[in-house]
């Protein structure tokens, strides 16, 4: 079997919404639902208020 490997960057300041937990929640269920490893590198900080991003509402 050909394995192939695939790579994404999303940056949320040209996607606004997209760093809301729901919409990282919906990322993670899609590989989930394929049984796709994924790798996340995320920056611990929300860049316009520097609250920690579990603190996000």
């Amino acid at each position: 079997m050909k394995k192939f490997f695939f790579g994404m960057t999303v940056d949320d300041v040209a996607l606004a919404d997209w760093c809301e937990r729901d919409n990282l929640c919906r990322l993670m269920d899609f590989f989930a639902a394929r049984n796709l490893p994924a790798t996340f590198f995320v920056v611990p900080l929300d860049e316009e208020s520097g609250r920690p991003l579990d603190e996000m509402p």
